[in-house]
């Protein structure tokens, strides 16, 4: 790290004979922080060149860049968009970098980052999306969430297919949509078992992207959104991906084991995705505007026998819980145990015990840590608890 600084210093004194520019790598749009909205302007620069960085490494500290020339048309966000490239990876030939996918490698690393106000990028960080003209279309494109199904039980596996819908607006200006970034929510009270995964189309060429769930950044890593919030981007490689009706990306949903709900009665609970914020961005760096967003609902489903827990069951409990390499079932005096039954949270049997003692205990060796669920067979019937392992 002395080394990095002592680089760093003496490159600052060598530019201030020429003007100094300085940026965080993953910081694409220089707006403060690395997300999913710093892949636009990978898609906008793409295939660009220019000179390469003086110092190779991809820390988060604000590093020196010579701005680069190129097509983009002139805005004021276009200045970093020409540049950010060289603050990355170094290939290419005849000693240029190139602005390719492997800056989206960069992305992942960074994802969450946010500029430290004691050192700043130069020029400060500046609101992106602000600096780009908006573009009203008529009638305007859509993004659309569709499920795969209307109805799914606890364990299932259900899909949430985001949808782009173009438009035949007749005005000769519009040449449609190079990249799209979304920021959604959704109650993650009933699909929080196992956390949500974001799928990209892998088989078409002229696609990339990048997402982030509470879990992960496509390659684990925090800090990242809330529990309840999804963020991801799409964009072509400079050229207008979604210009007719295509899939943007799909999010995969497990259904819990059981479903929560306020009334104890209730079976039924209605589960959606909320649009927070939707950017669509064109080929010449404008906002396009006006933009519809329609989502889906999907039923999570549960069929119990009755509205309550019988008093039998009440009196059975899980202990010590959460647990650390065993657990024991407690069970009313006299009721005895069939089986006790393990599985993840997708579903898959992991252990099984036949006809164990109240207070026998079930040995947890070798799982990872979070949550399972534990079928219980007894002579009254069937049950389930949620046991946490730490």
């Amino acid at each position: 790290m002395r080394t990095y600084l002592l680089l760093l210093f003496l490159t600052f004194r060598l530019y201030l004979t020429a003007q100094p520019f300085f940026l965080y790598p993953g910081d694409t749009n220089n707006d403060g922080v690395c997300n999913y909205l710093d892949l636009i302007p990978v898609g906008l620069a793409y295939g660009d060149q220019g000179p390469r960085r003086p110092l190779p490494a991809n820390d988060w500290l604000p590093v020196p860049f010579q701005p680069w020339t190129g097509p983009l048309p002139p805005l004021p966000a276009s200045e970093l968009d020409r540049a950010f490239a060289n603050a990355y990876t170094h290939q290419g030939t005849s000693g240029l970098d190139t602005v390719n996918a492997n800056d989206v490698l960069i992305l992942q690393q960074h994802y969450g980052e946010v500029q430290s106000p004691s050192a700043p990028s130069f020029p400060p960080p500046t609101d992106y999306l602000a600096l780009l003209p908006e573009f009203p279309v008529t009638p305007p494109p859509a993004i659309r969430i569709r499920f795969s199904a209307d109805t799914v039980d606890v364990l299932d596996t259900f899909y949430a297919h985001i949808e782009f819908t173009g438009t035949d607006t007749p005005d000769p200006a519009y040449q449609g949509v190079m990249a799209i970034g979304l920021r959604l929510k959704y109650a993650s009270i009933n699909v929080e078992d196992m956390p949500p995964r974001i799928l990209f189309d892998t088989l078409s060429t002229d696609l990339m992207g990048l997402g982030a769930t509470y879990e992960q950044a496509v390659s684990d890593r925090s800090p990242l959104p809330g529990k309840d919030t999804l963020e991801l981007a799409v964009s072509g490689y400079r050229n207008p991906a979604f210009l007719t009706d295509r899939p943007v990306a799909a999010v995969e949903y497990i259904v819990d084991l059981i479903i929560r709900s306020n009334a104890a009665d209730t079976v039924y609970k209605p589960f959606w995705i909320e649009f927070v914020d939707v950017v669509l961005v064109d080929t010449l760096e404008r906002r396009i505007t006006g933009v519809l967003a329609h989502s889906d609902t999907v039923v999570l489903r549960q069929i119990i026998t009755s509205a309550g827990e019988p008093e039998w069951q009440q009196g059975i409990r899980l202990f010590p819980n959460p647990a650390r390499d065993h657990f024991t079932v407690s069970a009313p005096y006299g009721l005895l145990l069939d089986r006790v039954v393990l599985f993840d949270a997708r579903g898959r049997e992991l252990r099984r015990w036949k006809g164990p003692l109240p207070g026998e205990k079930m040995g947890l060796e070798g799982l990872s840590q979070g949550w399972y669920n534990v079928e219980i067979s007894t002579e009254r019937g069937v049950l389930w608890r949620k046991l946490t392992l730490l």
